[in-house]
C-alpha cells in the first residue's frame, strides 16, 4: 500500500525529538495515559538525557519504562546499553520489581536472535520486553491512528471522511465558530442512560431537539 510505504519513509527521516513524541502519542492513544516525557524538553524540539526516555506510571503504582532511537547502526548495542541502565535503580530511582514492562520503539529493524537476546536480558529481571520497531509503528499509524501519521509525518491516510471519535472532537473543536463538543454533558444523567441503554439493542439512536 502507498500510504504505508510512505510512512516507513518519512519515519527513517525523522529526527529524534519527533520521533519520541509521536511514539509518546501512539502509546498514550494505546491506554498508557500518565505519561512522563523523560527524555524530553518541555515546551522545545528538543531531547535531554534521562533514563528511561519516558515513564509511564501504572494505577497499580509499578512503570512502564520506554526507549526511543532513530539510531539505525549498532542499535542492539544501544538498547542494550539502555536497558542496563533500565536495571540500575541508582539511575532510575525505581526498583527492578516495579518495573511491569520496558517498551523499545526504533524506526528501524532488529533481527530475531538480537531480539531473543534482549528479551533474555528483561526475563532474567522478571519483566515484559515489548516491540515498536518501523514496520510495527507503520502499521499502528495506518490502520489506528491516521490522525498521528498526517500530525507528525505528513502522510494521510485517508479522506478525513471516516475517523475515531476522539480525532472528530479535535478536529471539530478547532472550529472557533462552533460549540464545542469536548465539555461536560450536565443534568440530562437519565436521558444518557437511555440513549446508551438504546445503543444496546439498536445500530442508531436519534436524539432530537433544541439546541
Amino acid at each position: 500500500m502507498k500510504q504505508i510505504t510512505s510512512q516507513v519513509k518519512e519515519l527513517l527521516a525523522i529526527d529524534q525529538a519527533n520521533f519520541q513524541k509521536l511514539c509518546d502519542q501512539v502509546l498514550f492513544k494505546k491506554g498508557y495515559t500518565q505519561i512522563n516525557s523523560i527524555g524530553s524538553v518541555i515546551g522545545k524540539n528538543k531531547t535531554s538525557t534521562g533514563t528511561p526516555d519516558t515513564l509511564v506510571s501504572l494505577e497499580n503504582g509499578n512503570f512502564v519504562f520506554v526507549e526511543c532511537t532513530t539510531q539505525h547502526d549498532r542499535i542492539y548495542t544501544k538498547f542494550e546499553d539502555d536497558l542496563k541502565k533500565c536495571f540500575d535503580e541508582s539511575k532510575t530511582g525505581i526498583s527492578t520489581n516495579r518495573i511491569e514492562t520496558i517498551i523499545l520503539c526504533y524506526n528501524s529493524t532488529l533481527n530475531s536472535t538480537e531480539i531473543v537476546k534482549l528479551t533474555d536480558l528483561c526475563v532474567n529481571h522478571k519483566i515484559s520486553l515489548c516491540h515498536f520497531g518501523i514496520n510495527t509503528l507503520a502499521s499502528e499509524l495506518y490502520h489506528n491512528y491516521p490522525g498521528l501519521a498526517r500530525d507528525f509525518l505528513g502522510v494521510s491516510v485517508d479522506t478525513h471522511q471516516i475517523m475515531s471519535l476522539d480525532d472528530f472532537i479535535d478536529i471539530y473543536d478547532k472550529n472557533k465558530l462552533a460549540a464545542p463538543l469536548n465539555i461536560g454533558f450536565h443534568f440530562r444523567e437519565v436521558e444518557l442512560q437511555n440513549a446508551l441503554t438504546k445503543l444496546e439493542t439498536n445500530s442508531i439512536v436519534i436524539l432530537s431537539g433544541d439546541a
